[in-house]
């Protein structure tokens, strides 16, 4: 075998054990419903603390650039 095919044997084992770890523990969190219910998105969020600035690539885009401003405007 080659150092290639070894590294490659390696990580392979290494991605499996990862898939199998991270496998038992949504499946260990989705049996108690506390876990489930502490790990959902909250409902209600607090107003945004801060500012900030969205820079929008727009090369050649006349045709579309109108609709695309609006559409940034009206995001929540």
């Amino acid at each position: 075998m080659t150092v290639a095919e070894v590294l490659l044997a390696a990580v392979s084992i290494l991605l499996t054990i990862q898939a199998i770890y991270s496998t038992a523990l949504m499946l260990y969190a989705w049996e108690d419903e506390d876990k489930h219910a502490r790990s959902k998105a909250p409902l209600d969020f607090d107003p945004p603390a801060t500012r900030f600035t969205v820079l929008v690539p727009a090369r050649d885009e006349e045709a579309v650039i109108q609709e695309t401003m609006q559409r940034l405007v009206e995001l929540d």
